[in-house]
């Protein structure tokens, strides 16, 4: 019996199977600008003290940017048509980590010092 299952978007997603313009356009971009409204939006409403809301929206984007999104980025980056365009996705997926690690920390001083 054939597991139905296994072709769902997330396990293509997690797997390594989905197009990796898909990766980045839909679930990095879209969903990205996505998340950031809506925890610029609801996290301040939600929360009573401002600092606590502030690093709710630092540790998820800290799990969103630094773990999630780059590993899936290079998981599916062999889902290209060149192998130029494979060693780009994973060029930039290092590079995204490295950039949210500068950002996290710079808010996280910006909070400490205010």
């Amino acid at each position: 019996m054939e597991n139905t299952n296994s072709n769902t978007w997330f396990n293509r997603l997690i797997n390594g199977n989905e197009r990796l313009w898909k990766v980045f356009w839909i679930y990095f971009i879209l969903f990205g600008i996505f998340v950031n409204v809506c925890l610029k939006i609801l996290v301040p409403l939600l929360s009573i003290d401002s600092d606590i809301s502030n690093y709710g929206v630092i540790i998820v984007r800290v799990i969103l940017y630094i773990f999630l999104m780059p590993f899936l980025i290079w998981k599916n980056s062999k889902n290209t048509n060149s192998r130029v365009w494979e060693i780009i996705a994973k060029i930039l997926s290092i590079l995204i980590v490295i950039l949210e690690i500068i950002r996290s920390s710079l808010t996280l001083l910006t909070y400490m010092f205010i």
